[in-house]
């Protein structure tokens, strides 16, 4: 990290240098596309959108017990009070499934709408493969449709224990709730749910009419479930407030996510979520005056305040602002960390500038940041798509000499792009050289250059390679 007296020489040194880039052009297009393997800093932007829940260390996916007391504070019975068979009013932007389900889904939609007497038998006849994915259709589906979840979800936590502990799946059953009206339940499962560290995720919250109400319901129907949430208490208030917020700033309800925060408390992490939707949406000058209002409610912007501004910015060509807010952070003492450096770099990269990316990696390394794997992955891809494939080679190499860490996935990535171009014995002799180096590759990589060379015909490299790969295999479980 740099220190304080170099700050000022990092954010002259980005001002003097990001205006050397261009906007986006056909290039840079091609290099968005290509890059979806390992995904740089715009998709990695977003999933710390997700990870920068408050207190999100206390929060875990689910929770393996399941006690007897639980179950008791949670009965099927309390769950039956003031449900109706009503269609629950879901969001047209947020219509959780966009294709026709699979029949399968279908028939267990309704044999759950039926709600017979012999439900639960009929679903164990069908000998029903359950996966995640399979259980969050359904759930979606039943959502949907208004149909009461509750009884279905309580034969799947006893038939498939392992379904008990998604975020994903507990919070389409809060939904399901929610949607129904049946409002105490959806208290006591949360009370649940937060008693085992559990926390919510944004579909909990699809059931709220956001789009298409008054202002007076919507803010009435929020407000209820903020009063839910702060009775909870634990991991479901903290992860469903923040939740909430962004799904209000997915749907470009900003003035509901402000309501949310007034009721609840303000925070950076909450206004870092309306940065970043608000980049999302083209809105910069917007997102910018949300830094001043954080200052104005005695809070001060992080790393991701900045981060999710200058990414939207340099994403879309905007030079001048991205400058204008390297000064702002030069003079409010911010100093660049890891993730402001890659967004500069994904950004010239995918210009193919290269050599500017370069520069920046150097002057990154100067004040002691350490790249990280998608840094590493906007070189390589950027050197692959400009076809400068022996600089790509020599950038992992020095930088597995250098970061001993990262060498393995760098390496690895540059195999399976030499594979994807067709070069299947260059892609071969990355993975000898990575062998030579003690480093093991990555196992999937491996497999498919094998299968692409047996497919050619090279049995004498075949051999040869699976050779080495398990005579290293051997020698590292024996070291």
């Amino acid at each position: 990290m740099c220190s304080r007296s170099t700050n000022g020489i990092c954010s002259r040194y980005f001002v003097s240098k990001i205006a050397y880039l261009g906007t986006v052009n056909s290039v840079s297009r091609q290099f968005l596309t290509s890059s979806r393997g390992l995904s740089p800093s715009p998709v990695s932007l977003e999933r710390s959108v997700s990870r920068e829940t408050p207190d999100g260390r206390e929060c875990r996916r689910g929770a393996r017990g399941k006690s007897q007391a639980s179950r008791n504070n949670f009965d099927l019975q309390a769950s039956r009070r003031n449900v109706k068979r009503q269609p629950t009013t879901w969001n047209d932007k947020q219509k959780i499934y966009d294709h026709k389900p699979s029949q399968e889904v279908i028939e267990i939609v309704q044999l759950v709408k039926q709600g017979e007497d012999d439900m639960e038998s009929k679903l164990n006849q069908r000998s029903l493969k359950i996966s995640p994915a399979f259980l969050c259709e359904v759930l979606q589906v039943l959502n949907y449709n208004g149909v009461p979840a509750l009884r279905f979800f309580y034969w799947v936590r006893e038939a498939h224990p392992d379904m008990n502990r998604s975020s994903e799946i507990l919070s389409l059953v809060v939904a399901n709730l929610g949607g129904l009206g049946n409002y105490d339940s959806m208290l006591l499962l949360l009370k649940v749910l937060s008693q085992k560290g559990i926390c919510l995720t944004e579909k909990a919250f699809g059931f709220l009419p956001v789009c298409g109400e008054d202002r007076a319901s919507v803010c009435s129907s929020v407000k209820r479930v903020i009063d839910i949430l702060i009775e909870a208490g634990g991991s479901c208030f903290r992860s469903g407030t923040y939740a909430l917020i962004k799904m209000l700033c997915t749907l470009n309800a900003f003035d509901m996510a402000t309501f949310v925060m007034e009721e609840t408390a303000r925070k950076t992490a909450y206004y870092n979520i309306m940065i970043w939707a608000k980049c999302r949406s083209g809105n910069f000058q917007e997102a910018r005056d949300l830094l001043d209002e954080i200052r104005k409610f005695g809070f001060h912007p992080n790393a991701n305040s900045y981060n999710y501004l200058l990414s939207g910015l340099c994403k879309n060509g905007k030079i001048v602002e991205a400058c204008n807010l390297f000064n702002l952070m030069d003079e409010w003492g911010y100093i660049p960390d890891a993730v402001t450096f890659e967004v500069v770099v994904y950004h010239a990269c995918r210009l193919q500038r290269l050599d500017f990316a370069m520069e920046f990696l150097n002057q990154m390394m100067l004040c002691g940041v350490e790249p990280r794997l998608t840094t590493h992955a906007a070189f390589i891809k950027g050197y692959f798509n400009a076809k400068r494939f022996q600089e790509a080679h020599k950038y992992v190499l020095d930088m597995s000499n250098r970061y001993k860490s990262s060498a393995n996935v760098n390496y690895s990535l540059l195999a399976s792009l030499h594979r994807q171009k067709g070069s299947v014995v260059e892609a071969r002799e990355i993975i000898v050289e990575m062998i030579e180096k003690g480093l093991k590759p990555n196992l999937p990589v491996y497999m498919k250059v094998m299968k692409d060379l047996y497919a050619l015909r090279m049995t004498d490299l075949v051999v040869d390679l699976k050779s080495r790969f398990w005579k290293f295999q051997a020698s590292s479980k024996a070291g």
